[in-house]
């Protein structure tokens, strides 16, 4: 830094010793060292903002994956309060961070199908000859599974659009999904007998072997051309 500057600025030649004085030469020569210095500063706070922008992500990473594992810890605790803290902990995950909303997706559609699997396995299911009028509404008899789905109902588009919801051979009796996004999604052996699907955006969802007895359909309109796959499926009877 102090010999960079004679090379921008040179000193002359004893054979033309009148053209640049020396007073004016050391007035360009520091002019040139201000220059160099602000150059040298600039780049040493962009060299900064990087690793701070690089220790920030890393943070931030360990801070979601944190809160991954609380949450994990939470749906599967014994109560249903603290289960569905952990439902809403996931939602605010995946709007908070895009990249994790598939992973967000995945664990909920796994607790819904374990949490009610068709046919029933668990000891807190109803029968499965259980008549759909003493089958009381999904947010009564399991708050928290009609919670995770209500979230991935309403959940944004995630950053694969290939993704698809897996709901297939869940016990959905009376579950209410109106209004939902259910593009795509897999409903296939599903039990939906009684639920509300008023308004819910089916199209393209598998419902083929699915039980609708008794569902109230979605009226949302499909594009112009594409047929709603909920008007389309072969949906399967049941006895009662």
């Amino acid at each position: 830094m102090l010999y960079a500057p004679s090379l921008f600025v040179p000193t002359p030649s004893d054979a033309e010793p009148s053209k640049v004085d020396a007073a004016k030469r050391l007035e360009l020569q520091n002019d040139v060292r201000t220059t160099l210095l602000q150059g040298l500063g600039g780049l040493a706070v962009l060299v900064g903002a990087f690793f701070t922008y690089r220790q920030l992500h890393t943070v931030r990473e360990e801070q979601v994956t944190e809160r991954f594992t609380r949450v994990i810890d939470q749906l599967g605790h014994e109560k249903q309060d603290v289960r569905l803290g952990g439902i809403y902990a996931l939602e605010r995950i995946a709007n908070d961070s895009p990249q994790d909303r598939a992973t967000v997706v995945e664990v909920l559609t796994a607790f819904v199908r374990d949490r009610a699997p068709w046919p029933p396995r668990r000891p807190d299911q109803l029968g499965e000859d259980t008549p759909i009028n003493e089958v009381p509404p999904l947010r009564v008899r399991a708050m928290d599974m009609q919670a995770a789905l209500t979230v991935l109902g309403r959940r944004k588009p995630p950053i694969d659009p290939s993704q698809r919801l897996d709901l297939s051979a869940i016990d959905l009796r009376r579950v209410d999904l109106r209004g939902a996004k259910l593009q795509g999604a897999d409903f296939f052996q599903a039990k939906l007998q009684g639920a509300i699907l008023l308004e819910a955006d089916l199209r393209d969802a598998h419902l083929r072997a699915a039980w609708m007895q008794g569902a109230v359909p979605s009226f949302r309109p499909a594009p112009a051309g594409q047929p709603c796959s909920n008007e389309a499926a072969e949906r399967r009877p049941l006895g009662r």
